[in-house]
């Protein structure tokens, strides 16, 4: 399983924003849902060789999910701000709440998960209200990706020949039956036969 301080150089599923002091909280969510099958990115993953604000920028544009950790720290954080504001115009926005403070508008308008006093319970209604929200943003709930293809069997020679023998012997039977009416017709005395039967008869 990679850890969720690898894979720096890969696209992942989600995103968690964060200040310092809930660092802590961070690796938990990040540990969980990398236990979870998650591929998980956050800022202890920065490589050395790069400017962080371009390895954040991509990381935050290719996620599918950005998870928001809000503590009173988190509002007051530019950095937080922007990554929660770029994950709400794209709509992949998750917040969680770690404390008691007041989100920033215009985050007090959205859903936010409480997460105050967690301390890694996966049978908690919010971590199954956070996995079910990922789960909806990275497709993973999207079960029409597992489903067998159904595949349209070819036509197989014998059928095909049937359909055609099948065909032919309408066909002839038409033809038989419109030359007997014609020698009727004929048999009749009648001078020609009606405009159907020539029709049938070419």
């Amino acid at each position: 399983q990679e850890s969720p301080l690898q894979g720096s150089s890969h696209m992942s599923d989600i995103f968690i924003s964060y200040p310092r002091p809930t660092a802590k909280l961070t690796r938990m969510i990040a540990s969980a849902l990398t236990a979870d099958g998650f591929s998980v990115w956050f800022d202890e993953a920065l490589p050395g060789h790069r400017p962080y604000a371009d390895v954040i920028e991509e990381k935050l544009e290719e996620a599918k999910a950005v998870v928001v950790i809000w503590s009173r720290d988190a509002a007051q954080s530019q950095w937080v701000r922007s990554e929660a504001n770029r994950a709400r115009e794209r709509r992949t926005l998750i917040q969680l709440r770690s404390d008691d403070s007041i989100l920033p508008m215009p985050f007090d308008q959205i859903q936010c998960l409480d997460f105050r006093g967690w301390r890694g319970d996966l049978h908690a209604t919010s971590w199954k209200q956070l996995v079910a929200t990922i789960d909806e943003l990275t497709a993973r709930g999207d079960r029409s990706a597992s489903d067998p293809v159904r595949h349209v069997q070819p036509d197989r020679p014998w059928a095909s020949s049937r359909r055609h023998i099948l065909a032919a012997g309408a066909t002839v039977t038409a033809l038989a039956a419109a030359g007997a009416g014609y020698l009727f017709w004929r048999g009749r005395g009648e001078p020609e036969a009606p405009p159907e039967v020539q029709l049938l008869l070419q």
